[in-house]
């Protein structure tokens, strides 16, 4: 049961750490994978995939969020949220 409990908790981990993420975007923030992952303490290849989860979500709700999506600055090595119509109408 031990075994089930921390499944549990690492499905938590992983579903608050990509909210966090996804709300510090909204807020305009620079999503840096290598120094989100060490104040999360997971590897960037984590947050790597929460983007990917994100992203494909964005995608997946289009309809419901219109123009939004992640958009990889490879001078910066960062994430940022663009958005043209999100929750306008």
């Amino acid at each position: 049961m031990v075994i089930i409990q921390e499944g549990v908790n690492m499905e938590y981990r992983k579903q608050s750490r990509i909210l966090e993420i996804f709300l510090r975007s909204l807020r305009g923030e620079p999503i840096k994978p290598h120094q989100l992952a060490s104040e999360f303490h997971c590897t960037p290849r984590s947050i790597s995939r929460d983007m990917n989860d994100l992203k494909a979500f964005l995608v997946e709700h289009q309809e419901i969020c219109g123009s939004i999506e992640y958009v990889y600055d490879y001078q910066e090595r960062c994430y940022y949220l663009k958005m043209n119509d999100f929750l306008t109408s």
